[in-house]
């Protein structure tokens, strides 16, 4: 009887993880006017010229489609499950990010604005 309620909660705790992350699978998408322009230097910049997509795979992990290039790492949400927290491969914080009403994510670096999208990019 041990072992059945042992291996019930198993499947409990594991359906609930799951699920607190499916809030953030899927697709987001950054406009250009939704993202932070840098000023590389006296004629650069960065941000506000093309779409940035966001990737998430619902396994913890993300790709970043920036104009300078892709980015790969991982994810953690955070204890409140209203924000998740972007890490590159090397281990250094990419985005920090909110969730306001499951279909925007509000993020403090690379855009401040990434929308949920139903459709599959590439």
């Amino acid at each position: 009887m041990k072992k059945l309620i042992t291996v019930i909660l198993i499947i409990i705790v594991t359906t609930a993880c799951n699920n607190k992350l499916d809030g953030f699978e899927g697709t987001w998408i950054a406009y250009p006017r939704n993202q932070i322009i840098t000023k590389v230097d006296k004629e650069k910049t960065i941000g506000g010229k093309k779409a940035y997509y966001l990737k998430i795979d619902g396994k913890g992990n993300y790709t970043l489609e920036l104009e300078q290039g892709i980015q790969k790492g991982t994810y953690i949400i955070k204890e409140d499950n209203k924000g998740v927290i972007l890490k590159e491969e090397d281990g250094l914080i990419s985005e920090n990010c909110t969730l306001e009403n499951e279909t925007e994510l509000h993020c403090d670096r690379y855009a401040l604005l990434y929308k949920k999208t139903n459709k599959k990019i590439k």
